[in-house]
């Protein structure tokens, strides 16, 4: 089984942000990435885009807006079980975006958690079998 956990800071009210996590055909809905948006090719033969929202990678209440998410946008795994990609997207429509690219298509969950001892921390899990 491998995991992709995703893990969100609340800005707001503390309320935990939904999800959706669905595959996506690349060739009929191309992923787009850039300024202006041009379709990018992602690694893999199966795609899970996961959707959070709402949510936003910079933080509005601070002057100039800076980013939240300071890692690398595009985690290459090589020689895993089911796993080739994770790329983040940019946002789009208050979501926070991220490919999944799978050997193959591939069962899969979602779970959501609240973290007590860190208010307002919010993770979202998607396990791939």
């Amino acid at each position: 089984v491998d995991q992709v956990t995703l893990t969100f800071q609340t800005l707001g009210d503390g309320s935990p942000p939904g999800n959706v996590v669905q595959y996506r055909d690349a060739d009929k809905q191309p992923f787009l990435d850039g300024d202006p948006p041009e379709p990018i090719s992602v690694p893999g033969a199966a795609h899970l885009l996961v959707k959070v929202t709402p949510a936003v990678s910079v933080n509005p209440f601070v002057e100039d807006a800076p980013g939240t998410y300071t890692g690398n946008t595009s985690l290459e795994y090589g020689d895993h079980s089911h796993l080739e990609i994770v790329r983040k997207l940019p946002d789009k429509d208050k979501s926070v975006r991220w490919v999944i690219g799978l050997d193959s298509v591939r069962p899969f969950c979602v779970a959501r958690a609240v973290d007590p001892a860190a208010p307002g921390r919010t993770t979202v899990t998607v396990l791939i079998g």
